[in-house]
């Protein structure tokens, strides 16, 4: 994530999960089936639209033409195109915080199972990002977007608190009072060099994805 880093700021741009969602005030959250799938449809066609021309390029009656409904309907679940994006942001986070909490669903008995629970971690941001390019948009957005960033921050520390506790009882004694600030920064570097990755032709982007594992398994063994 992009921002100063403390003991409590840390993640993976995707890494980056539901403190979050509380901004989301403004947004009507649909209870019936109906409607949350009318939410879904206005989600997919936005996300459609933003992988192919970027999110400054669309229009709400281009999302409500492509979600089949009314520009007027829009306006029942979502107040302006910024609360769109959000909620676009916030359901990615969802997913990639339930992709963590399957890695950490049995936790990770020695180190080598945590570095490739690392592993496993970096290749779906940097596959998310290859699959959805939309993915892409809306991390760009974060930087300069102050609701998205303060959403992305507030999830990425219970995500990086989540990793300290499975990590704690691996790594030396005199490594553990740091450990939080350490997780955060290895993953501040690998948010970074995932979209440095995306941003290059495929097979130049895997190698570097492969290093960058590979750094991330020497800082790991370097505490264990």
């Amino acid at each position: 994530m992009v921002g100063a880093i403390s003991e409590h700021d840390s993640g993976l741009g995707l890494i980056s999960m539901t403190t979050g969602r509380a901004r989301q005030g403004d947004i009507r959250r649909p209870q019936q089936k109906r409607s949350r799938k009318r939410v879904e449809q206005i989600l997919d066609a936005a996300n459609s639209l933003i992988a192919e021309r970027g999110s400054a390029g669309m229009t709400i009656t281009e999302i409500a033409e492509l979600a089949g409904i009314t520009p007027g309907s829009m306006y029942q679940y979502f107040p302006n195109k910024a609360a769109i994006i959000n909620a676009l942001a916030t359901r990615h986070l969802e997913e990639f915080s339930q992709r963590l909490e399957a890695e950490l669903s049995s936790l990770p008995q020695s180190a080598e199972e945590m570095a490739l629970a690392f592993d496993a971690l970096i290749e779906a941001d940097y596959q998310t990002g290859l699959a959805d390019p939309a993915v892409r948009d809306i991390w760009q957005g974060m930087a300069v977007d102050k609701a998205l960033l303060e959403m992305f921050t507030a999830e990425s520390h219970r995500n990086v608190a989540a990793l300290t506790e499975a990590a704690r009882p691996m790594v030396r004694e005199a490594e553990r009072d740091g450990l939080a600030v350490s997780i955060s920064l290895m993953f501040h570097f690998a948010d970074s060099a995932i979209r440095v990755a995306l941003g290059k032709p495929e097979a130049q982007g895997r190698a570097d994805i492969e290093r960058i594992k590979s750094m991330l398994r020497l800082i790991w063994f370097s505490m264990v």
